[in-house]
């Protein structure tokens, strides 16, 4: 499998103008004040967002907080576990997603990238302030459940725009 590091600020954009990243799901999780998941593993890169509330992940063992403008990935193979905490509500979106790159022997042909990772710390991905998480997670998972083909397809495009901002803002902080 091709490695797909995005972690140095010398990366060039063509790297990740041979990358496609395909939106399967989206999906908003609201859970009152007691909630917990157990892990699940992940067969799809999954990106989690948070809109509202404050929670913990669990991320390969390994817990870290939840609250408003956080985001997690996790890559396939990972195993994640949620849970609420304090008496507030948990309100975040889940984007499963699928990375495919050309192939080392031709462009005309892609393969599902498994290995690799987005530079995060432990998972989490430092955005930056100016970033609007939730307007953007808003409308990929609205288009998604629009209704016809077309809005899914706007989805996908809605999905693209937030890996650009989130992508972006990792260049900017020197990550």
């Amino acid at each position: 499998m091709i490695p797909y590091e995005l972690k140095t600020r010398d990366r060039s954009v063509s790297e990740l103008e041979g990358m496609l990243f395909k939106l399967r799901d989206a999906e908003q999780i609201r859970h009152g004040h007691i909630f917990r998941t157990q892990p699940r593993l992940t067969i799809s890169h999954v990106m989690l967002a948070v809109k509202s509330g404050e929670g913990r992940i669990t991320i390969e063992g390994e817990e870290r907080s939840l609250s408003p403008d956080s985001v997690f990935v996790c890559k396939p193979g990972q195993t994640f576990g949620l849970e609420t905490t304090g008496t507030d509500h948990l309100e975040l979106y889940m984007f499963r997603f699928d990375i495919f790159s050309e192939t080392d022997r031709s462009r005309k042909r892609m393969q599902m990238v498994m290995e690799g990772e987005l530079h995060t710390d432990k998972g989490r991905i430092a955005v930056p302030p100016a970033v609007n998480i939730a307007e953007l997670c808003e409308a990929v998972y609205s288009y998604w459940n629009g209704g016809s083909g077309l809005e899914r397809f706007r989805s996908s495009l809605a999905f693209q725009e937030l890996l650009y901002y989130i992508l972006g803002g990792m260049d900017e902080s020197g990550s």
